[in-house]
């Protein structure tokens, strides 16, 4: 059965920070190209989230929805948004192999499995093949099996033993390791994708890669999310000039990940802080009760908190 038949996308509260963070940063591609020729290529499912979201703050009307649920597809259909979505039918890597590359793409491949070898091919088919100026992103579920009697062989077992970083053990899938390890396997692919791609080409034509994104969260199941902009050489200059450290939820190579804590508030008070925001102490805030700890996580989330209500429509 399909995961949107059990679990709600449109009201997970650490997806939806992360949907309008990632979003934030993607508005920064206007130095590289307009948006608007860009292409947005996801997982639509049922709820579109994504695609609702990209299309009405970017203006991105070149939107494919990869949709391997044949069998939905009339319902699928009927949830469509709006009509600039294309939707292709199909495993994600028989779609990607069968587009055309050469519009610049924001491709976000949201896996709601583990990690493996199919999704590592995926990741390889977009790095060699995207446009300079296009990003790549890729969420997996990284959450440990508790009741594994090995968690180094099973992730062995998924994304071969060859892309298992090295000194990695059953202690370093605990927790989050699983999301550390998993960030860091598709890291390596991206790059020994470009690595092979570059090798033959001009300088001005070699494909470089910066990382923008490790967000770690959790709707129930831990899941993280990476990704990053590929670009040629002779783009080199325009990417420099991009503020991408500006916002304090971008990732580079070799950083921390970003944790999305959510922070369980009422609506009022979440109104109530909203008053004293944005603050350079947190600590200082007048708290109504709420615990510190909570205060902390809610002023660095605030901008991109989602709020449901319950509405008669």
């Amino acid at each position: 059965m399909a995961s949107y038949h059990n679990v709600n996308y449109a009201l997970r509260p650490a997806k939806s920070i992360e949907r309008k963070m990632i979003v934030e940063v993607l508005q920064m591609l206007r130095s590289i190209a307009p948006l608007r020729v860009y292409r947005f290529v996801g997982f639509g499912s049922t709820y579109f989230s994504d695609f609702s979201l990209i299309h009405r703050t970017l203006g991105i009307t070149n939107l494919v929805s990869i949709e391997k649920n044949a069998h939905d597809s009339k319902r699928i259909a009927f949830n469509r948004p709006y009509r600039c979505i294309s939707l292709k039918f199909g495993r994600a890597s028989d779609v990607l192999s069968a587009l055309t590359w050469r519009t610049k793409s924001i491709v976000w491949l949201d896996y709601d499995g583990k990690l493996d070898m199919e999704i590592l091919d995926d990741v390889a088919t977009v790095a060699q093949n995207a446009a300079g100026g296009s990003v790549l992103i890729v969420t997996v579920n990284a959450q440990p099996e508790p009741l594994s009697e090995s968690l180094l062989s099973e992730f062995e077992e998924k994304i071969g033993k060859e892309n298992v970083p090295m000194g990695v053990d059953d202690k370093a899938l605990k927790s989050w390791g699983l999301a550390v390890q998993s960030q860091h396997a598709i890291d390596a692919t991206i790059k020994h994708a470009i690595n092979d791609r570059s090798r033959a080409l001009s300088t001005p034509s070699k494909i470089h890669y910066r990382q923008l994104f490790d967000f770690h969260y959790a709707d129930g199941q831990k899941m993280v999310t990476t990704g990053g902009l590929l670009f040629y050489g002779r783009q080199s200059r325009t990417v420099d000039g991009i503020d991408f450290s500006a916002p304090p939820f971008v990732v580079h190579e070799g950083e921390k990940p970003y944790l999305i804590d959510v922070p369980n508030l009422t609506l009022k008070e979440m109104q109530y802080l909203d008053r004293q925001l944005p603050a350079a102490n947190p600590a200082k805030l007048r708290s109504a009760n709420v615990p510190k700890s909570d205060l902390k996580q809610y002023a660095r989330l605030y901008r991109h908190f989602p709020s449901f209500v319950d509405a008669e429509l």
